[in-house]
């Protein structure tokens, strides 16, 4: 028995497109939480994340590890893709759960064959940076996100900003 899809009930607007996202800043509050605002240049939202994933994230947008004696494990794997002539062809955030903020991550090899996976939020951060991949959102996640007050205190916030 073959089961029908009632046409109407598919949805067709822009629920699903991609947009632009930017990681704009780390900053940390009084008590020590970490969070980062992500802008799609109208919008803000700020994302808890944990102290050590912040300390990685920093450690890419400072461009430390241009000059570390060591690679991070986000290095050792792009460069594994690159011995394996694939790439990252596109990183979108797909899906927030709670607190949970998931990506997907599109790889292509030589021959065009396209494979992906899903990964944390500050992963798909790293990895947009080191492989210098634009980072997109779906657009009903980032409706549903909490847009960040413009009465928002940044004053008692640290920011690591070079100015």
């Amino acid at each position: 028995m073959r089961k029908k899809i009632d046409r109407n009930n598919i949805h067709s607007d822009d629920r699903y497109e991609s947009i632009p996202i930017l990681l704009e800043k780390v900053i940390v509050n009084p008590e020590g939480r970490v969070y980062i605002v992500l802008s799609d240049g109208e919008k803000k939202s700020a994302c808890e994340i944990a102290s050590y994933e912040a300390s990685l994230l920093n450690f890419v947008i400072k461009d430390y590890h241009l000059n570390s004696h060591v690679l991070i494990i986000h290095q050792m794997f792009l460069k594994l893709l690159g011995h394996y002539n694939s790439k990252v062809e596109s990183i979108c955030i797909e899906n927030k759960v709670g607190d949970m903020i998931y990506s997907s991550i599109k790889f292509t090899d030589y021959n065009k064959n396209n494979y992906f996976s899903v990964c944390s939020l500050v992963d798909s951060l790293i990895l947009s940076i080191l492989s210098q991949t634009n980072l997109f959102i779906l657009r009903n996640v980032w409706d549903n996100m909490d847009e960040l007050d413009e009465d928002w205190d940044f004053e008692s916030f640290m920011s690591d900003e070079d100015d």
